[in-house]
């Protein structure tokens, strides 16, 4: 018998939810009200997620992870060719992706502000498509389960199914509720992280700072992943001490991006003919 799943979590999923798909969006009006940033800039994000994340990203790991069996065996056999592999793919494609955008986008605005608006487009597409896709279907069978009933749901699948899916909604109905915001603060960061590295290549771009600091911030970007990935992984077991060394990484990232900015920011930008500055 499957007990009732409970309304606090219900509650802490649907946080974690409007975490993940609304908080960006909410954020990119509040931007678009203080600066007028164009918003291009937001769907030039959302595009490269799409193509980067979504297009190359998908390719590369489908050949390297599966149709290639030589490469497969090798990594996945290997736990830390593994981490390595998930850490530095996902840092070098998204921020060669970042790169080729602010490079290559002479034409638009590239203020402070369409950097950032780049950041919010891209994690809004990487949450909804992506990378919250389990925590939207934990919100909709947690909400079927409270209307309908654990039986109906069961029923309503063939036999050789329903002990799984059984087994799978009394492991949701046994989750402490306050878990389910682990995965809202896992957007939060991933949402500075993603703002944080479009201000730092931007500022590579315009070349406020050395170009160096692109393969650095493949670096940064690969640090971060790597907490999330040792917890899949079983070398981290508690998912607050993950979420905690990601909390306080992300925040000391955002320290360095305002650090640069502001030592460089009244350099003058070779990309454009000395654009202005908008402050957020």
């Amino acid at each position: 018998m499957i007990p009732e799943i409970s309304v606090a979590s219900i509650v802490t999923i649907s946080i974690s939810v409007f975490i993940a798909i609304l908080a960006p969006i909410v954020l990119m009006v509040v931007l678009y009200m203080r600066t007028h940033v164009k918003m291009i800039n937001f769907f030039l994000g959302a595009a490269v997620c799409v193509l980067f994340t979504g297009l190359f990203s998908g390719g590369i790991n489908h050949y390297l992870l599966e149709q290639n069996q030589q490469t497969a065996a090798f990594i996945q056999s290997v736990p830390a060719v593994a981490a390595l592999y998930s850490c530095l793919s996902a840092g070098i494609i998204q921020e060669s992706g970042r790169m080729a955008a602010f490079s290559l986008s002479q034409k638009q605005d590239l203020s402070l502000g369409a950097a950032a608006a780049f950041g919010l487009g891209y994690i809004t597409i990487d949450s909804m498509f992506f990378s919250s896709s389990g925590i939207i279907a934990n919100l909709s069978v947690a909400v079927t389960l409270k209307t309908q009933g654990a039986q109906s749901m069961i029923d309503a699948l063939p036999k050789s199914e329903q002990d799984a899916f059984s087994q799978s909604l009394l492991e949701l109905v046994n989750t402490p509720a306050l878990s389910f915001l682990s995965m809202g603060v896992e957007r939060l960061t991933a949402m500075a992280l993603q703002v944080s590295l479009s201000i730092l290549i931007w500022m590579v771009a315009l070349k406020l700072i050395r170009l160096y600091f692109f393969p650095i911030s493949i670096a940064l970007h690969a640090l971060y992943l790597l907490p999330s990935i040792l917890y899949g992984q079983g070398v981290l077991t508690n998912v607050w001490l993950v979420q905690g060394i990601v909390v306080f990484y992300t925040a000391a990232l955002c320290c360095l991006v305002y650090f640069l900015y502001q030592k460089n920011k009244h350099k003058p930008m070779q990309l454009h003919d000395r654009l202005p500055v908008r402050h957020l």
